[in-house]
């Protein structure tokens, strides 16, 4: 009789282990869905802060050539407060380190240019470039309303390439190919379909121009 109970002890110990060991997995798996969820929106609003605090910046301007080029633009981007200090390394003393490397939630790295604006003319607009993102923060960023309701100069985005001559023109296309996407509209988002095929795995990159 005693060996009967004690198999029935082991059965429901190892029961209570099995369910235990179930929503830890879940928790985890939740926790980290929910973490990742957190940093995509925290990257739609440093893009969205970025456009803001640049198009402000630039406003008086003729054109963005301001923003410098190569290694002079983060240098830019911090005295002028263009992007979020969040996204800046620190030291032990809570300093900002130079040379200014920006990045996002998600590790990669940030930065700018100036581009062609295809009514205005050269240089009449700028792109923020975000890398380094993993699939889920690839199709989050992409379809994403960019195109706001009090006109934040929303051109058009692009995945995992730099931002085509097609989003020069007066009339874009939208083109979506494996591991790659263009979306140009100034109403909506970039369809989840799109965004999908256009985002790989891990290590993606997306291209936002605004005027």
């Amino acid at each position: 009789m005693k060996q009967n109970q004690i198999g029935r002890s082991m059965i429901e110990m190892l029961g209570v282990l099995a369910i235990i060991a179930v929503l830890t997995v879940g928790g985890i798996a939740g926790y980290t869905k929910a973490m990742a969820k957190i940093k995509i929106n925290k990257s739609i609003q440093q893009i969205t802060q970025t456009a803001q605090h640049t198009r402000i910046a630039f406003g008086s301007q003729r054109n963005y050539t301001g923003l410098g080029e190569g290694d002079d633009v983060p240098t830019v981007m911090f005295t002028a407060d263009l992007a979020p200090k969040e996204m800046l390394t620190v030291n032990a003393d809570g300093e900002y380190v130079a040379p200014y490397v920006f990045k996002n939630a998600f590790n990669g790295f940030v930065t700018m240019r100036y581009a062609d604006h295809y009514v205005t003319g050269d240089n009449m607009a700028f792109v923020v470039h975000f890398d380094g993102l993993p699939k889920e923060a690839c199709i989050g960023i992409a379809i994403a309303d960019w195109s706001g309701a009090n006109g934040n100069g929303f051109i058009g985005l692009t995945i995992n390439q730099e931002m085509p001559a097609a989003l020069l023109e007066s009339t874009c296309v939208a083109k979506t190919e494996r591991g790659k996407a263009t979306f140009c509209t100034k109403k909506g988002a970039m369809p989840a379909a799109s965004a999908t095929i256009g985002c790989l795995e891990h290590n993606n990159s997306i291209e936002i121009k605004f005027y």
